[in-house]
């Protein structure tokens, strides 16, 4: 898993044991950088074998519930992929301490591996593009 944050990457992976590994590369912050929200998408895949026994007992609704409530996401879809179960939540992160907190409910919760991706809505893109003439004109056309 890579995880990327406001001042550097982490890779983490699961062994088979359920031992979390991760190596991070950070790069100190500026000074002068002001925080805001960043809207994330994360991706997860839980074993089918070990998702059977979860909704047998019911552990796969209760932890989607309580992850529901605790990341409030503004978007949640659930679906099968590469023959697992999966599902995907957009939540806003406020501060990149929060990878960890949010990676840990998945991890410990539904034995799942995940993805964090930053995500942009229609008006975002619009908003980053506004400025692209002038990248243009500083590093040529594509």
């Amino acid at each position: 898993m890579l995880y990327s944050l406001t001042h550097g990457t982490v890779m983490c992976h699961r062994s088979f044991m359920g031992v979390v590994r991760c190596t991070s590369h950070i790069t100190p912050p500026h000074t002068d950088i002001r925080r805001h929200a960043m809207r994330v998408m994360i991706k997860f895949r839980f074993p089918v074998e070990a998702g059977n026994s979860a909704i047998r007992s019911g552990k796969v609704e209760q932890v989607i519930q309580q992850i529901m409530e605790d990341l409030k996401p503004e978007a949640a879809y659930f679906f099968p992929e590469g023959g697992e179960r999966a599902g995907l939540f957009v939540v806003e992160m406020q501060d990149s301490s929060q990878v960890a907190d949010i990676a840990e409910r998945f991890f410990f919760g539904l034995n799942a591996t995940i993805e964090m991706v930053p995500v942009m809505a229609a008006a975002d893109l619009q908003k980053g593009l506004s400025g692209i003439q002038g990248i243009i004109a500083r590093y040529g056309s594509v």
